[in-house]
């Protein structure tokens, strides 16, 4: 076996890898701790890009997020591989302005229901890395005979 290694992926890799995936983890401090939560989610292409969420007005994530991380993952549990993208910024409420004009690009939340506040984290800081795995010797796996 080959020895794992990390990748540090660049700004426009990262937000290729935001622009496929549709659920990622808003996270802040609320109350002097840690809140993450899933949300539904929609990249916003620009010079710097958005990431739209719906959710439902004065819940958590309106009430108490201001400076947030967002994170999204893709994970290979088989060849131990995968990769993490993180945005660091400001939460923002969208004006009436921006939703209509954004209508197009609704991150469509599977909980439909009363999410009516359109948010937008605008992001500082994009970061990410990629664990590459180990090589496998074998070409199948162990678990596939049990």
């Amino acid at each position: 076996m080959s020895d794992a290694w990390l990748e540090e992926l660049d700004v426009d890799q990262c937000v290729d890898l935001l622009r496929h995936a549709v659920i990622g983890r808003l996270a802040s401090v609320v109350d002097g701790f840690p809140v993450i939560v899933p949300v539904n989610y929609r990249l916003v292409d620009g010079p710097v890009p958005w990431i739209v969420v719906r959710t439902r007005p004065g819940g958590v994530i309106e009430r108490g997020f201001s400076h947030v991380g967002f994170e999204i993952d893709g994970i290979d549990a088989y060849r131990h591989e995968g990769w993490s993208v993180l945005a660091r910024g400001t939460l923002r409420q969208l004006s009436d302005a921006d939703v209509a004009a954004r209508a197009g690009l609704d991150p469509m939340p599977w909980l439909d229901a009363d999410r009516d506040s359109w948010l937008a984290v605008e992001p500082l800081t994009i970061t990410g890395r990629r664990l590459h795995g180990t090589e496998a010797q074998w070409v199948f796996h162990a678990a596939a005979y049990l």
